[in-house]
């Protein structure tokens, strides 16, 4: 679980899962405040790596559009790089991510640049949780 470091009481902290080896697991947590910031950490699930000529056009149409750019997110009271995202190019930078220690861990809504994030439970592996019994919270 990921907080917002501050004092602030979170408004909802709600878990998050994935199929993975066919069987719906824990995979992260999202935690809500009340002036619409979040912050989620997840495990990184895997997708296959695009043939090098994908790969390419999809970075040159990332750096064309202005949407993304390079930030810092401080976890566990390190400098983390992240990479900020526009919905609007020029836009003000609504989420921040970053990996820190095997985990994703990133900032939604008003999202400084150099936001400080406390992940609970950080020094376990990052690794997908314990299968979901399905009809049970």
């Amino acid at each position: 679980m990921a907080l917002l470091d501050g004092g602030r009481d979170p408004l909802r902290i709600s878990a998050e899962s994935d199929r993975i080896d066919g069987a719906l697991r824990f995979t992260g947590s999202r935690t809500s405040y009340p002036d619409g910031v979040a912050v989620s950490v997840r495990y990184p699930t895997s997708f296959p790596d695009p043939d090098s000529e994908t790969a390419t056009d999809t970075l040159e149409a990332i750096e064309a559009c202005g949407l993304f750019e390079d930030g810092v997110l401080i976890v566990d009271g390190a400098a983390v790089r992240a990479a900020g995202y526009r919905p609007v190019a020029g836009g003000p930078v609504r989420s921040w991510t970053a990996q820190s220690g095997g985990w994703i861990v990133t900032v939604h809504g008003r999202a400084d640049d150099g936001a400080v994030v406390r992940v609970l439970g950080a020094q376990n592996p990052a690794a997908p949780g314990r299968p979901t019994i399905p009809g049970t919270i």
